[in-house]
């Protein structure tokens, strides 16, 4: 048997066989308090937390499609610079 406590993470599309979800404070508890996870996701899940929860969706929206495409691209060997896409082919004008 594993003596280490194991964080059950259940979609809102299905469940993990049989167990009940974690509590989400206690979700974010083992998440910020795990050693391995990584600095980049503690920051950014602490720093979310004060923030509004419509500028958090737009966040991760912007993050899952950006770097779903380059992780996509990387692990297929293209150069993600030159990569193409339907959504982010257009330079982004700064001064809008």
């Amino acid at each position: 048997m594993n003596p280490r406590k194991e964080l059950v993470m259940v979609s809102n599309a299905g469940s993990s066989a049989g167990a009940a979800p974690a509590p989400l404070d206690e979700q974010i508890a083992f998440i910020l308090d795990h050693p391995a996870m990584s600095d980049w996701l503690k920051r950014a899940l602490a720093t979310a937390l004060d923030r509004s929860p419509t500028e958090v969706l737009n966040d991760l929206e912007i993050l899952n499609q950006v770097l779903r495409r380059r992780a996509d691209l990387v692990l297929a060997g293209a150069n993600p610079a030159v990569g193409t896409s339907s959504t982010f082919d257009r330079p982004v004008d700064p001064d809008v």
